[in-house]
């Protein structure tokens, strides 16, 4: 299944529901069909609007767009946890 901004717009509100009454803020990846930057600055935005700035971090949000690495992959900069294939950290480089 992949992400749609609908789906995300209810898992979001969800998330501010479950922060206001617990306390503790939960992240979000959504994974599956992201495969432009446009796409990407959606989602960006739709946190932003629906759980603040706070949010736009990559302990309570990331991207599960893997198929936009090989369109892309001449301006990131990863950074790799040695011995293993888990990013963990993406730098946008011009």
């Amino acid at each position: 299944m992949n992400a749609t901004l609908p789906v995300g717009l209810v898992m979001t509100r969800a998330i501010r529901e479950y922060a206001q009454q617990t306390g503790m803020a939960v992240g979000f990846k959504p994974a599956g069909g992201i495969r432009t930057a446009k796409q990407s600055v959606e989602w960006l935005a739709l946190m932003k609007e629906e759980l603040g700035a706070s949010w736009l971090n990559a302990k309570l949000f990331r991207l599960g767009a893997s198929s936009m690495l090989p369109i892309s992959s001449g301006n990131w900069n990863f950074t790799r946890l040695a011995g293993t294939r888990r990013n963990i950290g993406i730098r946008w480089h011009e």
